[in-house]
């Protein structure tokens, strides 16, 4: 299989790219964009705003930890920007394609075990993908709501040697495994 089919049959089966109905959440599941100030219970103003997970970001859940799984939820329901789910568990093959096409490093994947997932912004209709400020908004929300769960995440983005923007995973030494 060429490098080009193999990417393209990652992004139907993974969802990582593309822009087919159900990618992005303005697929007519979108609520109203304008949001409203909210207190939490510990008195904490946010920005809750009315976006809503399309089918495929729901499906790109299935199978990832229910704690992960809490804080895309509470995210997509503070976040002042639409996004989406393109990637959770992963099947080894995926994670093979994706090392094949570099745009992995390992074979030891959170996505493996269902500890991470990928998200991109969703701006008028498409992923930005060369627009950092996006990127870093959204781990800002995703960051946020994370504290908001009580539950402790790493982004991508942080990290020194292969920055992955779109990447968040639970921690190996409190979530081994």
């Amino acid at each position: 299989m060429r490098q080009n089919e193999e990417e393209e049959e990652f992004q139907q089966d993974c969802g990582a790219g593309g822009n087919e109905k159900g990618l992005g959440e303005q697929e007519g599941q979108e609520a109203e964009q304008s949001g409203f100030v909210q207190s939490d219970e510990k008195g904490v103003e946010m920005i809750q705003t009315r976006f809503l997970f399309g089918r495929r970001s729901m499906r790109c859940l299935v199978g990832v930890h229910r704690d992960l799984a809490r804080v895309a939820h509470t995210a997509i329901n503070i976040t002042p920007v639409d996004f989406g789910i393109h990637c959770g568990v992963r099947s080894i093959k995926e994670q093979e394609t994706l090392v094949r096409l570099g745009r992995s490093r390992t074979m030891d994947s959170r996505h493996l075990t269902g500890h991470a997932i990928d998200v991109h912004p969703w701006i008028d209709g498409a992923i930005p993908w060369d627009d950092w400020p996006a990127w870093k908004a959204l781990a800002d929300t995703m960051k946020r709501a994370a504290e908001i769960e009580g539950v402790e995440i790493e982004w991508g983005g942080d990290w020194a040697r292969f920055i992955d923007g779109p990447h968040f995973q639970l921690p190996r030494k409190s979530y081994p495994a």
